[in-house]
């Protein structure tokens, strides 16, 4: 009777501890799911399981665990200014090849510990705009920059390059981290959803564009499903034109994916009819 006890007692526990590690949404009957080129019906259930974000039992897409960077070199000497042969997209993810940090990270690094946090502010964004190679629309309070065969500028926070020499955390402190990135993936979609937004995944990854309104979701769905769907368009010109209409701003790789995949409207016309 003991030994019964203690083997309910034990499976109990295992119960307890694999629910705890489960964290779901209430279910949510608005927005739009495509997973694989599949659209997915509501009402959806966004859950947590592990290192994993699903909906409706499909995964949307996994959660990378935190680990330690790193320790970065601190410059004390100005960089000076990447290769001018470089076009715009390789001089935005430029390494210093003295450091192997991001360039502009040691840029930054630079103005700040030499002039403090706001006369660098200034002192970057005069520098950054100032490169051959990068068309900066606006400078106030972000830079704005103008992307080739893309209708809107990727806006960038100059803090966005500025990377602290981070101490080592331990592993609890990543483990809390990590729980909070879970809470926040599972938060951020289910409000999308809420909201009646679209949220789509290709490979287990999820689209960074998202179309966050029911505005935004009917004009995907009435004007940008029928690109990736049209067979009289190569797939550079689906691309560019999801770029143009709808602000896609994934790598044209992951988005290629997505696009080659097609989209299956079967139940997603039943829905909206």
């Amino acid at each position: 009777m003991k030994n019964t006890k203690y083997i309910l007692l034990i499976i109990l526990s295992f119960t307890l501890v694999n629910i705890s590690k489960a964290q779901k949404s209430k279910p949510i009957n608005s927005g739009f799911v495509f997973i694989d080129g599949k659209y997915i019906e509501p009402p959806y259930v966004v859950k947590i399981i592990d290192d994993k974000l699903l909906i409706n039992k499909q995964i949307l897409k996994s959660i990378k665990k935190p680990i330690n960077p790193p320790k970065r070199v601190i410059v004390d000497k100005f960089p000076g200014y990447p290769p001018d042969s470089l076009n715009q997209e390789e001089t935005m993810s430029y390494k210093n090849p003295k450091t192997e940090n991001f360039f502009f990270a040691d840029v930054v690094t630079y103005y700040v510990n030499k002039y403090g946090i706001e006369e660098a502010r200034n002192l970057f964004t005069e520098y950054y705009c100032g490169l051959p190679n990068i068309n900066c629309i606006q400078t106030e309070p972000y830079i704005e920059v103008k992307v080739e065969n893309y209708s809107k500028p990727i806006i960038i926070a100059w803090e966005h390059f500025y990377i602290e020499n981070q101490n080592q955390k331990s592993k609890k402190e990543l483990k809390e981290q990590f729980k909070k990135t879970k809470y926040f993936e599972l938060k951020t979609i289910s409000e999308i959803l809420r909201n009646g937004g679209c949220v789509f995944s290709i490979n287990k990854e999820a689209l960074k564009s998202i179309m966050g309104t029911k505005r935004t979701s009917k004009e995907f769905i009435t004007k940008g499903i029928p690109i990736i769907n049209n067979n009289k368009l190569n797939d550079i010109d689906k691309l560019n034109t999801l770029k143009n209409d709808f602000g896609f701003f994934d790598l044209d790789s992951i988005m290629l994916k997505f696009i080659e995949k097609g989209i299956d409207t079967t139940y997603l016309n039943k829905r909206i009819q």
